[in-house]
């Protein structure tokens, strides 16, 4: 798969994590919903895999995810995420009907559903993310602050 781009999300002085995002062709677009998708995160600090989880429901929670999904993600989420320590990493494959996640590099597990891969992706890559200087990084967008 080809890099489309990366990021750096920091909060405050803390650097929190490195992103990156990759497809085939290199580039993304929400449209091609059914081309494998592949986001991988190396964190940069040790975080609990019950706050990783609170922190992706406020995201889901801001992007005004229906709660039975987020309560139905967040059981799904419970039982696959472990702690993180700093250096860690957590990757996501989301094809067309699937989303498998890997722990540095190892498959830790699978969700057999085609939404939750969109809706965990749309957290960074949604025109409605909290984040829209990530986004613009991982989309490879350049941007001149006009």
């Amino acid at each position: 798969m080809k890099q489309v781009g990366s990021a750096k999300f920091s909060l405050l002085f803390w650097d929190i994590y490195e992103s990156t995002l990759y497809t085939h062709s290199g580039t993304y677009s929400s449209l091609q919903s059914d081309s494998p998708v592949y986001f991988k995160i190396r964190y940069l600090r040790d975080i609990s895999s019950q706050e990783l989880i609170a922190r992706t429901l406020e995201q889901w929670q801001h992007l005004a995810i229906p709660d039975e999904k987020i309560e139905q993600y967040s059981e799904l989420l419970t039982d696959l995420w472990p702690d993180i320590k700093a250096g860690d990493s957590l990757a996501l494959l989301k094809t067309a009907s699937q989303s498998q996640f890997f722990f540095n590099d190892k498959a830790i597990g699978m969700v057999d559903n085609q939404q939750f891969g969109d809706d965990f992706l749309s957290i960074w890559l949604s025109t409605n993310t909290s984040q829209p200087a990530l986004r613009r990084q991982l989309l490879g967008v350049q941007y001149d602050g006009s």
